[in-house]
């Protein structure tokens, strides 16, 4: 399965069932976005909309979560490795985000808003 989260600033974010589910996939990331020392910051992670599909998320290379074309990197660099043609991401269908993937999502929020303020970061706990 692979997750699609579009943001409000234009970039999307891909997470998938990998070597762990992509419930864990997103975990990590919000968590990774609540330490001081990261490049980007849970506070910027505003989200526009969350869809999915039930292709597989590539295993090639490692991808816990990237951007769309770094999946589709990944999806190519993997069909080489298999000595296959690489399947078509554009033919890829999504459909929007279950209620349940929804509320997934909004506790890995609330668990990196948590961690984020354990630090001591200032940032307002919404809803928390």
């Amino acid at each position: 399965m692979i997750i699609r989260v579009t943001l409000k600033n234009g970039n999307v974010m891909m997470f998938g069932d990998s070597y762990k589910p992509w419930e864990q996939e997103f975990q990590e990331y919000c968590w990774a976005g609540a330490r001081p020392f990261n490049n980007f910051y849970l506070k910027d992670l505003k989200i526009e909309k969350v869809e999915y599909s039930n292709e597989k998320f590539p295993y090639y290379g490692g991808l816990k979560w990237g951007s769309e074309q770094v999946m589709v990197e990944r999806l190519k660099e993997q069909a080489a490795y298999e000595g296959k043609t690489p399947k078509d991401y554009s033919k890829y269908v999504y459909e929007p985000a279950t209620k349940e993937m929804l509320d997934k999502i909004g506790e890995c929020l609330k668990d990196g808003w948590r961690l984020a303020y354990s630090y001591g970061i200032d940032w307002v706990i919404p809803n928390a």
